[in-house]
């Protein structure tokens, strides 16, 4: 018997625990660039006004000074600047199939999807718990390039639980409030899990924050996300 219950009410918010992890690590490593430079910063500019206050003899320091003065205070500036960037990044959190790398390549669209998903992450988990289907965490979240081991997973076992799962949220589309994007979401992995199956291509989920990726990034990670 399904258990219709509506389950977003019942919580704040539905992203995954570790997305919160991630968000107070980046918050904590913003506020400690800031502070360390501005704490180096601050005998600079201390320094600098008594060379050119009022009761001063007008700029005795040296070039050395004005330049670490300077370079400092482009930090200083620079890790400013990058704060709002940083933030929206974390907030741009995506969950996306995850393909090992080898000779056969998986073709989609789904790197710019998936945050639908990520917001709802729980009560989509909540919801397949108290309906007797299998949870998607099994599937993820290891980061190999955050140095954890990734597990890999048979496609076929990922596209029978999103099946599942595509079949509650399509009956019962009150059980979370962003059910038709989510669906959305679910719809894409599926379809890119399919063509896995076909191809034999293992897989895993990965919770992954921002909008871009580097080549670096690509080219160091185990596996490849889709674009």
């Amino acid at each position: 018997m399904e258990n219709t219950r509506h389950f977003a009410s019942e919580r704040k918010d539905g992203y995954h625990p570790q997305y919160w992890i991630v968000v107070w690590e980046v918050q904590r490593s913003v506020i400690r660039r800031l502070i360390f430079w501005g704490v180096v910063l601050l005998p600079l500019i201390w320094g600098f006004c008594v060379d050119w206050g009022p009761n001063s003899n007008g700029g005795k320091l040296s070039d050395a000074f004005m330049t670490v003065a300077s370079v400092v205070g482009a930090i200083f500036v620079l890790c400013l600047i990058s704060v709002p960037a940083s933030l929206r990044d974390i907030r741009q959190v995506s969950i996306l199939p995850y393909f090992k790398k080898g000779e056969v390549i998986v073709d989609g669209e789904t790197f710019l999807h998936g945050k639908a998903l990520a917001r709802n992450w729980l009560f989509v988990e909540e919801a397949a718990q108290r309906n007797g289907l299998q949870s998607l965490s099994r599937f993820g979240f290891a980061d190999d390039m955050a140095g954890e081991t990734v597990v890999w997973h048979e496609a076929s076992e990922g596209l029978a639980a999103v099946n599942a799962l595509l079949a509650l949220l399509r009956r019962n589309p009150d059980l979370i409030e962003e059910s038709a994007a989510v669906i959305e979401d679910l719809v894409r992995i599926a379809f890119r899990l399919e063509d896995a199956m076909h191809l034999r291509v293992p897989f895993c989920l990965l919770q992954r924050f921002g909008n871009t990726a580097s080549g670096y990034e690509m080219d160091m990670r185990q596996g490849y996300l889709l674009g």
